[in-house]
């Protein structure tokens, strides 16, 4: 679909408009998959993307599909607190800094290229940006 992104985050699927980053749906992967017959992005593309020369349309598909599993992330787990997968303050770490982190991670890890991009993404940036509880006093 020209103008929406799809993306895949642990079960629930947002599709969002890629000019304005707003979700426009959700609903469970399997609903979504079997309503759509879309195959998600590997972390072979996704590495392809973030590739990409700044400013090119590889370059904007890899920075939408972190905008949006950041802030699908962000979501679920402001939801449910027990679910952690990586805490990234938007406020704090720019975009191009979380690309950078996740290119290398994509680059490290091209034996997985054939996987879905959303559950390698998740793990490098879970491991670059762990969420740290601290003890209660």
């Amino acid at each position: 679909m020209v103008g929406t992104i799809f993306l895949m985050a642990l079960g629930v699927v947002t599709v969002a408009s890629a000019e304005t980053g707003q979700s426009l749906t959700e609903a469970p992967a399997s609903e979504a998959t079997a309503a759509a017959d879309e195959q998600f992005l590997t972390a072979g593309e996704l590495l392809q993307s973030c590739r990409g020369a700044a400013g090119s349309r590889e370059d904007g598909l890899c920075l939408e599909f972190i905008f949006g599993l950041v802030r699908t992330v962000t979501e679920m787990q402001q939801q449910d607190p027990s679910t952690q997968y990586f805490c990234i303050d938007p406020g704090a770490t720019s975009i191009r800094t979380v690309q950078g982190t996740l290119l290398r991670g994509l680059e490290e890890r091209q034996d997985v290229a054939a996987m879905p991009a959303f559950e390698i993404a998740i793990d490098v940036l879970g491991r670059a940006w762990p969420c740290v509880q601290t003890p209660p006093r």
